[in-house]
């Protein structure tokens, strides 16, 4: 639904007087004009915001303090660059989940094929400030870019970030007795944790996974 649509009971749903689907590209464009002084405004606060490796080593030391050092055993000698932009700088951080450290590289020290998390200095910031990882990629403002066979690592570390979000972290959150009477209420949802767990385990796409979960069909691949 979008604005102007509606949803009643006893009459079903009933569309707006705008199909903001008609004309999409024009209706876009439209909106980025609309929008183009603040767009701009953004754009130049960007250009002067630096990333400094003090900050990088603040937020992932509490985050390495808080995940548990099983989960990072895969991710020997497979660290993730975090580019910070800004304006014409790219600043690189190195974030070594296995060694729980991170440092500042320059960009003829990238590992080879490493995975960049990519996004600027300010919207980095923020999701640090705010602790809101898992809500960057919402933003369009971020891109990823990893080699498939190390795809799993990136997701790994990005999957902890959200937990840490989401206060699932430090693990000694989930065994409290309060936690425990509230899961008791919840039981179905926490079979469909377990179905999600061994999906991932098994390899199984996110997105595959919600679909199944959903009851949507799945397309097969020959």
């Amino acid at each position: 639904m979008v604005r102007g649509d509606s949803w009643d009971s006893s009459t079903g749903f009933q569309p707006g007087e705008i199909d903001y689907f008609e004309n999409r590209a024009e209706r876009i464009d439209q909106y980025r004009q609309s929008r183009s002084h603040a767009l701009e405004k953004t754009y130049r606060r960007e250009e002067k915001v630096r990333m400094r490796l003090s900050e990088m080593q603040r937020f992932f030391d509490g985050f390495f303090q808080a995940a548990p050092r099983f989960v990072f055993r895969s991710m020997k000698d497979k660290p993730v660059v975090f580019r910070a932009i800004a304006g014409p700088h790219r600043d690189h951080f190195l974030v070594d989940p296995y060694n729980r450290r991170v440092s500042e590289i320059a960009e003829d020290e990238l590992p080879p094929d490493p995975m960049i998390f990519e996004t600027t200095a300010l919207v980095l910031k923020h999701a640090m400030n705010k602790n809101m990882f898992s809500h960057v990629g919402i933003s369009k403002r971020v891109a990823y870019r990893t080699r498939r066979a190390n795809a799993r690592h990136l997701n790994r570390l990005l999957t902890m970030l959200a937990a840490y979000e989401y206060e699932v972290l430090p693990l000694r959150k989930l065994f409290s007795f309060r936690t425990f009477r509230v899961y008791l209420r919840r039981w179905r949802e926490v079979l469909v944790y377990v179905q999600i767990l061994l999906a991932l385990r098994r390899g199984v796409p996110m997105p595959e996974i919600e679909a199944r979960l959903l009851g949507a069909k799945v397309p097969t691949t020959a």
